[in-house]
């Protein structure tokens, strides 16, 4: 099995034979994700870092990495992860029943994946609604422990977490009734 990472790339062709993989890519970059974020006032002031000084939340970022997704493609299916997401730019819709009941959109600054990380639970399937959707993306790990560690950050992300399950359980039961 072959398996091929990339930081942010697009891919203009993949050609493979038996004795050989070939790709072809075009705008290769690399993405510094603490700069990205500290010239964006929006981005280094999010709910997510609620809590955190500057020396930790430039660790945290220093951890992460970032995600590009085109329009309509799936993040990931219903499943647990071990990755806390937050939204660069575009947006993202968060549905059930494999993408056929959405239950909110995200965008620039939001995050998600709380609930897989801290609780294992199932995450729901998130899809990019808009091109070029750009998310960093943290190690599971590395969150709950800065949760564990510094009260602030942990209430913060036990809060939130809380509001969006509460959210989309509403959101839920209204299709289910509608």
């Amino acid at each position: 099995m072959l398996k091929i990472l990339f930081q942010h790339h697009r891919v203009m062709r993949m050609e493979t034979n038996p004795n050989q993989v070939q790709i072809l890519r075009i705008d290769l970059q690399k993405i510094d994700l603490l700069q990205y974020v500290k010239k964006d006032e929006l981005l280094w002031k999010s709910l997510f870092f609620t809590g955190l000084d500057e020396s930790t939340k430039i660790s945290l970022l220093a951890s992460g990495h970032v995600r590009t997704a085109k329009d309509k493609e799936v993040i990931f299916r219903q499943a647990p992860t071990r990755e806390i997401f937050m939204i660069l730019d575009g947006s993202i819709v968060l549905s059930i029943n494999e993408g056929t009941i959405d239950l909110m959109t995200l965008s620039k600054g939001d995050f998600f994946g709380l609930t897989s990380v801290f609780k294992n639970a199932p995450l729901v399937q998130a899809t990019a609604v808009s091109n070029e959707t750009r998310m960093a993306i943290f190690p599971g790990d590395m969150v709950t422990s800065l949760a564990a560690s510094n009260e602030p950050f942990g209430r913060n992300l036990a809060h939130h977490a809380k509001n969006r399950s509460i959210r989309a359980r509403e959101c839920a039961d209204f299709m289910d009734k509608w």
